[in-house]
């Protein structure tokens, strides 16, 4: 999906249809959850560098109908990813090397989660900045859950600090890195790691992200069964 971004297709309404040559539904039009129905929501966290996209870019890959979602008609461009053979939505696009979750604000986020809550699909999301934050997410998903049922899963990316290091000198394209800010964020997803788990309320896991990103997203698929119903 990473490639020029153009200028959305509308239709009469001013609803998007068409982005990018990839179709726009809308949130609204979703299928609705059936009562007592569980869907899987997983926030994919780590540091910079630690793998987080690999996760969302290689499920888009291998999606053959792909759907882009839409909120409303004052969206200047599609909120959301929808693969509908894994039933699973991702929020945000991946037009750009920052995507996911990234290209919104982390309201935006909250805000369309609320609307995906009683929707028939999974959702997944990631990015840095909903990375950093430890609580908010947390306490909002355990609420809506309150609501209607949903599992509820923090997956961390299990790479090493200096592999983390190594893999944003290689996207900067050798340009030097502030590496005491990357320490910092690294620390504060091992801070989160420790939280949720003494919660104990929520679904946590570690994915080893030795070997190649296909390896990597075996492990996810084996682990996450949910996301994939045709494997």
């Amino acid at each position: 999906l990473v490639g020029k971004r153009i200028k959305p297709v509308r239709d009469a309404e001013g609803w998007i249809t068409s982005y990018n040559d990839i179709p726009v539904m809308k949130i609204k039009d979703l299928k609705k959850a059936s009562p007592g129905s569980n869907h899987l929501i997983v926030n994919l966290k780590g540091c910079n560098g630690s793998g987080k996209s690999t996760i969302p870019k290689m499920m888009i890959e291998e999606e053959e109908s792909l759907f882009l979602l839409t909120r409303n008609k004052e969206d200047k461009k599609p909120v959301a990813t929808f693969c509908p053979t894994f039933n699973t939505v991702i929020i945000g696009t991946y037009f750009t090397a920052c995507g996911g979750c990234d290209t919104l604000i982390p309201s935006e986020v909250q805000h369309i989660i609320a609307k995906l809550w009683l929707k028939d699909v999974n959702i997944l999301f990631e990015g840095v900045i909903v990375g950093d934050i430890k609580s908010t997410f947390y306490e909002l998903m355990k609420e809506f859950r309150g609501q209607a049922p949903r599992d509820v899963h923090f997956c961390f990316m299990g790479t090493p600090f200096k592999e983390c290091l190594k893999r944003i000198q290689k996207r900067n394209g050798g340009k030097e890195i502030k590496t005491e800010l990357v320490r910092q964020k690294y620390k504060n997803s091992v801070s989160q790691l420790r939280y949720y788990l003494e919660q104990g309320d929520v679904g946590v896991w570690v994915l080893p992200t030795d070997g190649s990103r296909t390896r990597v997203y075996e492990r996810f698929k084996a682990h996450y069964t949910a996301f994939y119903p045709v494997f």
